[in-house]
């Protein structure tokens, strides 16, 4: 972006090609009411949004939307009850992309040991946006298997992930399907088994 454009000799802060069909524009000033940054949140995505000082949980429904007194705000969301809200900025104080993780689901979470060094533990979420100090959320509130309450720092696979179930032995109780033949006849294309 350069900081200013002429057209027809008036200056304009912004020159902007838009992304349906290449046209510029141009905002007439460098403020909210002509010009914003991009939505992080697209329409339906699922989100945290802070309201009544409480993290509540729903999906963004519009953006850019005047609130009944007039002011305009970058995203509407429906919470789960079907209660319309509004976040008041676009940044994480206010609104977060939701966790991946429901309670209970079972995880595994990197848990430091020493400086460098940390081992990958099992356990379950037991809450979501855990407050580890006025103002301090964290995603996620784990409990190990071991019995220790963890938090995870971020909702990235570096930090947690869930648990996936291996696959049963095939012939067991859980998976009774016969022994899978070992090797394929040459050019016949048929199936023996040997024992």
């Amino acid at each position: 972006m350069n900081s200013s454009f002429s057209l027809q000799g008036v200056f304009h802060p912004y020159q902007i090609e838009l992304k349906d069909d290449g046209m510029l524009i141009y905002s007439w000033a460098d403020n909210d009411s002509c010009i914003q940054k991009a939505a992080r949140f697209e329409v339906g995505d699922h989100v945290w949004c802070k309201c009544g000082g409480q993290w509540k949980s729903g999906r963004v429904v519009s953006h850019n939307c005047q609130q009944p007194d007039g002011v305009f705000r970058p995203y509407q969301i429906e919470l789960k009850d079907g209660l319309l809200i509004y976040a008041w900025a676009d940044d994480d104080a206010c609104i977060q992309k939701a966790a991946r993780f429901e309670i209970g689901t079972r995880v595994q979470c990197f848990v430091a040991t020493g400086v460098d060094t940390g081992q990958w533990c099992k356990g379950s979420v037991v809450a979501h946006k855990y407050e580890d100090s006025p103002g301090v959320f964290y995603p996620y509130q784990v409990k190990l298997h071991d019995g220790r309450l963890i938090y995870s720092p971020t909702d990235d696979d570096k930090c947690i992930q869930q648990l996936v179930a291996h696959a049963p032995r095939v012939g067991s109780r859980l998976c009774p399907y016969p022994k899978p033949p070992r090797r394929l006849a040459p050019a016949l294309g048929r199936v023996r088994d040997e024992e």
